[in-house]
């Protein structure tokens, strides 16, 4: 298949034009980030995960399939309700159209969920209600009120409710940061006095770190960044002597995949990597990138990612790394904030006139330790 290669550029939008990505929106990604404190870990397998749910119908069941809603306890009372998006608007005390955004970050059981809300709803809403009817109490922090059940780890199975977003189906410690377009909801009071101190400018944001901000802006220079993952694992290749396990022959099975793992190539030690989906036409596109202080590391990142799609095949099952990247895809580097970002960028192909989920292929390969790129070490 052919592959552009593209020279440094500003952005990415000319060689891109032919999809006519959208423009990004308040809300976005930049925005939630901005909401989460500096020091959220993104290492040993640790991840930001971000979902615009303005770019999908949760009631359809191919964006169902598309889109990569994780464990988000809003998207659970959703699944709870059989998708009666009234059932969970009715617990919530919310319109599930002033629902903007997920962000799910943090590892358990310090995980925690942001919801990007429409400002206006907010303040128009239920929500103190909600929660104070089902048990929660009151505490004031200076970005907002904080509604809290249960001591910090403490478990009441009495007070479960799983189409309410802020008990759900386990019903351990909770505290609902009411902030004026998000809401924050997590396990500890260290968590929401972290994000209440960020709100308030006493401790700097996720987004502001220089490779954060690259990576939104290279991104969002392409479109409505529609999902993202953000991470930046440094993993270990498989270990040869697993593919002995079931194998007639463990030795040759164990040399066959010592050389599959010595033939594949990975890029330079990169600072932050975001696998993504951004809106464009006539279908998706998603996107590989990688983040570099340097300017030849990122052209060589770009060339090895090009090669890897090229010529690697998945370790798990033998495939082309590219069997679903049907329409081909094309690599280049984009200045961004005075650093340099590596994208790989593939249109998601039709299957029965719907858009093939490519941003969920990309990142189950990521899960599953197919994609060399995580095994890049400093």
């Amino acid at each position: 298949m052919p592959i552009l290669r593209l020279a440094r550029t500003a952005a990415l939008s000319t060689a891109l034009s032919a999809f006519a990505a959208l423009p990004g929106h308040a809300g976005g990604l930049a925005d939630m980030l901005a909401i989460l404190p500096a020091t959220v870990p993104v290492t040993d397998g640790a991840m930001v995960d971000y979902l615009d749910l303005t770019a999908f119908d949760f009631t359809d069941a191919a964006d169902l399939r598309r889109a990569s809603a994780g464990q988000s306890p809003l998207i659970e009372a959703l699944r709870y309700a059989g998708f009666d998006i009234a059932a969970v608007e009715a617990a919530a005390g919310l319109p599930w159209s002033a629902f903007t955004a997920i962000v799910t970050y943090g590892e358990p059981p310090g995980r925690g969920f942001l919801y990007g809300v429409e400002p206006e709803a907010l303040a128009a809403s239920e929500v103190a209600e909600r929660l104070t009817d089902s048990g929660f109490q009151l505490e004031q922090r200076a970005a907002g009120p904080v509604y809290w059940l249960l001591e910090d780890g403490r478990m009441d199975f009495a007070a479960h409710d799983p189409e309410n977003p802020f008990i759900g189906g386990l019903p351990i410690s909770s505290r609902v940061l009411l902030l004026d377009d998000a809401i924050a909801n997590v396990r500890f009071w260290a968590m929401v006095d972290t994000l209440d101190a960020v709100a308030t400018g006493a401790l700097p944001n996720f987004a502001a770190r220089a490779d954060v901000a690259a990576l939104a802006e290279a991104l969002e220079a392409q479109g409505q960044v529609t999902q993202a993952l953000i991470t930046a694992t440094q993993e270990d290749p498989p270990n040869p002597l697993s593919s002995i396990v079931g194998a007639a022959d463990p030795l040759a099975a164990a040399r066959q995949a010592q050389g599959m793992l010595a033939a594949l190539v990975t890029p330079p030690p990169y600072s932050l990597m975001a696998i993504a989906e951004v809106a464009a036409e006539p279908r998706p596109l998603a996107v590989i990138a990688l983040t570099y202080r340097n300017a030849d590391q990122a052209d060589e990142a770009a060339a090895v990612l090009d090669e890897m799609f090229a010529t690697h095949t998945r370790l798990s099952d033998g495939a082309p790394m590219s069997q679903p990247m049907t329409e081909g895809w094309s690599v280049g580097v984009v200045e961004a904030g005075g650093l340099h970002v590596a994208m790989l960028t593939a249109p998601s192909p039709l299957v029965e006139d719907r858009a093939y989920p490519l941003f969920g292929y990309l990142r189950q390969l990521l899960i599953v330790n197919d994609l060399p790129v995580i095994w890049t070490h400093p």
